[in-house]
């Protein structure tokens, strides 16, 4: 190549000594010419060269294997996964300080507000001191500068006060002997009617014992009807018969009166006159009891009523006698209520009607009063405004400083922000706490969740909702998969919820997780469909020898699960199958393996 090109050169040479010849305004011309054949020349060997040193270099295909025991299909996914609570929060430190008293440790159960953790800082109680002792001495000077301006409005303000006062206790006064009247006057009306009513109930009960008692004083002498007492006829007022005659006598005064008592109208209106004519029935009625016991004490035994029968009788008609008596009282005690009601009501009400005219008098005076007081207060007010104001701003300043430093003291108390269990204690006794650190993390572990990561290949065989097995006992249910891989693991976060309300998995432990596989058969070789070629004939995919030399290789197929197919028969679990780019090798062919 050196050679010709030295030649070119020699005859440009000769050339050259020939045009020196030729006339000079054709001498640029031919140079010219002559340099472009040298260019032309160099290049068209400098191609030639290239394109011979690309003929003798091919390269080999590029295809990705996989080794057949890899692509058998599992009967599930066994992982191990962490145990992580629900509700998980840290308990942070809102102010620096000393730890003095740390009250938990870790496992225990805490609840809401609970203090945790005391904090001791010199800086923050000193702090507070000079702001309590600055406070107190605003709050001393504003209360002077206040007297001071407000002493002329005070005098106002309390006469203004007592004025009104005097006011609202005449109010008071007026409205309670108004209210006073009208309940007197309520209450006597239901007083008329209660004692109404009672009379009502007991003039009832009052002729029900009158009758009763005449049945059995008649049993005794049967004055009306058939009916005596067994045996009494005979003896009875056997030692002095003129009691009998008495006795009935009386029985029949006593009976009349009631039936003339029992034929009235009772009502509210006649309450008043058939309660006389009770209390009359009843004086005969207690007069026919005293006559029947005269009676007994003259009536004697015999065969056939024995004295047992006579004592009986007689301690009857003594108690009888007690209830008539008792009724005597009752009845003349309601009846001299009832009569004396109207006069006693009169009196009330005279009392309190005075009551309410000299309780509106009072008012009237007290109401000119505050008129006037409130007048003298508007212009004192007006002087003194500006200063309470000024006073006043500076105190609030102060207890806004003070609230602050408070607030801050406060947080030297740290407290668990949720119930739940400690998990985790970062600080001790003594410890120096910054703010923003970690005092402790509590959790509540009702509801854990378990979280594992999976490979792509596994994670499209799982779905959310499925249900899992953890520590070959328990249930637990997907409940989210990463839509991204992990950038340095390449692996896909899963988490699972699982029920923790018997405190079965503790946080922060591990487990055993193991994930149902849904292929229709539980096991089998299943390889990317377009590793297989399909002719009529022939079913067949590539190996690769460890030399990386392609060898064909016939294969019978079964089912097909999502984009795998299933190799049933021609594969060994030690071969390495061309799973991409199967389709652009032939057989005996070298390849790279990516």
């Amino acid at each position: 190549m050196l050679g010709k090109i030295f030649q070119k050169a020699t005859l440009s040479s000769q050339v050259y000594n020939k045009l020196k010849r030729v006339q000079k305004h054709n001498i640029i011309a031919m140079v010219g010419v002559l340099v472009l054949l040298l260019a032309i020349g160099v290049f068209f060997n400098s191609n030639n060269a290239n394109v011979k040193t690309k003929s003798n270099t091919t390269k080999a295909r590029v295809v990705k294997t996989s080794l057949v025991s890899d692509l058998v299909k599992k009967n599930s996914i066994e992982v191990t996964g962490i145990v992580k609570s629900a509700t998980q929060v840290d308990v942070i430190a809102l102010a620096k300080g000393t730890v003095e008293q740390a009250d938990f440790d870790i496992g225990d159960v805490v609840s809401t507000n609970q203090v945790l953790v005391r904090l001791y800082d010199s800086v923050a109680l000193t702090n507070l001191n000079n702001a309590m002792t600055n406070f107190s001495n605003i709050q001393l000077s504003a209360n002077t500068t206040k007297r001071l301006a407000e002493e002329s409005v005070r005098q106002a303000e309390l006469g203004l006060q007592n004025a009104s006062q005097s006011l609202t206790s005449a109010e008071i006064a007026l409205k309670a002997a108004e209210d006073n009247l009208q309940n007197t006057k309520e209450l006597q009306s239901r007083e008329v009617k209660d004692l109404k009513d009672s009379i009502l109930i007991a003039v009832g009960g009052y002729l029900n014992t009158i009758n009763n008692t005449l049945d059995r004083i008649n049993f005794i002498l049967k004055v009306e009807g058939n009916s005596q007492l067994s045996g009494i006829e005979a003896t009875l007022g056997a030692t002095d018969a003129s009691s009998v005659t008495t006795a009935e006598n009386l029985y029949k005064v006593a009976r009349d009166e009631y039936k003339s008592v029992q034929d009235l109208e009772l009502n509210e209106d006649t309450v008043e006159f058939v309660l006389t004519k009770t209390v009359q029935s009843i004086d005969k009625t207690k007069q026919a009891v005293d006559a029947l016991i005269v009676v007994l004490d003259n009536t004697v035994a015999s065969a056939e009523f024995s004295d047992e029968a006579l004592l009986a009788q007689k301690n009857s008609f003594t108690a009888i006698r007690t209830g008539i008596v008792n009724a005597s009282t009752a009845a003349n005690s309601q009846l001299q209520a009832i009569q004396n009601q109207p006069v006693v009501h009169k009196q009330q009400l005279d009392v309190l009607v005075s009551a309410v005219d000299s309780a509106r008098s009072q008012r009237d005076l007290a109401l000119l009063s505050l008129e006037n007081a409130q007048v003298i207060l508007d212009q004192a007010r007006q002087s003194s405004k500006q200063q309470i104001i000024s006073a006043q701003t500076a105190l609030d300043n102060s207890q806004g400083q003070l609230s602050l430093v408070q607030s801050q003291v406060s947080n030297l108390s740290v407290s668990a922000p949720i119930s739940g269990q400690v998990i985790d204690k970062y600080v001790e006794l003594g410890a120096e706490v910054r703010v923003g650190q970690k005092i402790a993390t509590i959790a509540q572990s009702d509801l854990v969740k378990v979280k594992i990561s999976l490979t792509s290949d596994d994670v499209y065989n799982i779905s959310i909702g499925q249900t899992v097995v953890i520590n070959n006992e328990f249930q637990g249910v997907i409940t989210r998969i990463d839509p991204v891989a992990d950038v340095v693991s390449r692996k896909v976060g899963v988490e699972i919820v699982f029920d923790n309300a018997d405190n079965v998995l503790i946080p922060e432990t591990f487990v055993d997780v193991s994930i149902p596989l849904n292929v229709v058969e539980n096991t089998g070789i299943f390889v990317p469909i377009k590793a297989v070629s399909i002719t009529q004939m022939d079913r067949f995919v590539y190996i690769i020898d460890d030399n990386n030399i392609v060898k064909r290789v016939k294969v019978e197929i079964g089912q097909i699960v999502g984009d795998s197919i299933e190799i049933t028969n021609g594969l060994q679990l030690s071969d390495r199958i061309v799973v991409d780019g199967a389709k652009q090798i032939v057989d005996g062919e070298k390849v790279n393996v990516e």
